[in-house]
């Protein structure tokens, strides 16, 4: 199969990678296992378990027993903190399989479970809140219109793809975030953390790619960002001050017609007002090709590879900034934090290894084993993400 040769050349090149490094000498983890105390957030250390989206839902979306086992080993591997996968907030806005939803009494009850969990087992935990717009899939949404910042017709045949959300399913669809987040509170999860990158709905409404309204939700940087503005509004008045909010946000699209560079500057520097406690920085979306959110990393320099925006981003915004994206080695980590980025976010690497931190912390500071193959997902899809290394086919 064409996954397997590239598996075998992703190994070799990890293998001589490390080699290198071999010879160097690994960097000990000084930095990253101290405590993490900020935006409303403490960890007993620097590691964030980015949210991930692994197929293991219920088909009707409840949290399952695998799924919470796959949690409990993060805790069992001493990551800090932990973001669960995507949820969504809204019925039609789920545009996965297996894929985590807040909807419902009983969504509610088994979330709930989920972070009681968590807690008792000594883990910190989130919950990622989400609407997946123009991306919405009626195969998973229980076929309903799928939603867009503005109406999408196949260039082919002219068949709308997706409809314009009108400004009262804008406003019914911030009510299902700021209910979300309600129930999040309630349910004793640590934080929230609104997904604004990735090619989600609150990213479309920010790129010109997707958003051409001109009525409020549209037109220029302050109009594609007032949606994300009204639900933090929304969201801060209905669970006070004293409940962090976090966003996951892209540094760039990295595609033709979508968010900038100075568009994702713009809106990192209005989000303390807008009472965001922290940031998670990404990038891309599923039209950025090999500048998407999970990029291969051959060697050490493919590693971190939104740091520079991100750190722009922290200065700009004056929040603490967690970083995910291709973090492999501890060299790497040391760097990152010691170049003023406060947290380590990681996803196919915890896939991979979900023991990782703990072996870190235990000496062994050779770097992941994850090749970056990306193949995890694929079996996200076909019954769950496994890491292609340990699965016999």
């Amino acid at each position: 199969m064409v996954w397997r040769g590239k598996f075998l050349f992703l190994e070799f090149m990890g293998i001589f990678d490390s080699f290198k490094r071999s010879l160097k000498g690994y960097v000990p983890l000084k930095n990253a296992f101290t405590p993490f105390k900020a935006g409303g957030i403490e960890a007993k250390n620097r590691f964030f378990r980015s949210a991930t989206w692994l197929g293991l839902a219920a088909e009707n979306g409840e949290v399952t027993q695998e799924l919470t086992k796959r949690y409990s080993d993060l805790v069992r591997g001493d990551v800090g903190f932990i973001w669960t996968g995507l949820v969504s907030v809204s019925p039609e806005g789920v545009n996965l399989p297996r894929m985590l939803q807040l909807h419902s009494k009983q969504h509610i009850d088994s979330l709930g479970r989920l972070a009681r969990s968590i807690t008792r087992a000594g883990g910190k935990i989130g919950i990622q809140l989400a609407h997946g717009g123009a991306m919405s899939k009626r195969e998973f949404n229980g076929r309903k219109p799928v939603l867009a910042p503005s109406e999408i017709r196949d260039p082919r045949t002219n068949e709308i793809k997706a409809n314009e959300i009108s400004i009262p399913e804008i406003m019914r669809i911030i009510s299902d975030f700021t209910h979300a987040a309600g129930a999040a509170k309630a349910m004793g999860f640590n934080a929230i953390q609104l997904h604004l990158a990735h090619g989600f709905l609150f990213n479309q409404f920010l790129s010109p790619r997707f958003n051409k309204r001109s009525d409020q939700y549209g037109g220029q940087r302050d109009g594609r960002a007032f949606i994300i503005k009204q639900t933090l509004e929304y969201i801060r008045n209905a669970i006070g001050n004293d409940f962090p909010i976090w966003v996951k946000m892209n540094c760039s699209d990295f595609v033709a017609n979508g968010q900038t560079e100075d568009d994702a500057l713009s809106l990192a520097s209005h989000l303390m007002g807008w009472g965001v406690n922290g940031i998670e920085v990404s990038g891309g979306t599923p039209d950025s090709g090999k500048l998407g959110p999970c990029r291969e990393v051959f060697k050490t320099i493919d590693e971190a590879y939104f740091l520079s925006l991100a750190l722009k981003i922290k200065k700009v915004s004056r929040l603490p900034v967690i970083l995910v994206g291709g973090i492999r080695s501890t060299g790497i980590i040391e760097d990152v934090l010691i170049k003023g980025i406060d947290g380590i976010s990681l996803s196919r690497p915890l896939i991979c290894e979900p023991l990782l931190v703990k072996r870190f912390s235990e000496g062994d500071l050779s770097p992941s084993i994850c090749l970056s193959c990306n193949e995890c997902f694929r079996y996200s899809y076909e019954s769950g993400a496994a890491c292609a290394q340990f699965v016999e086919e």
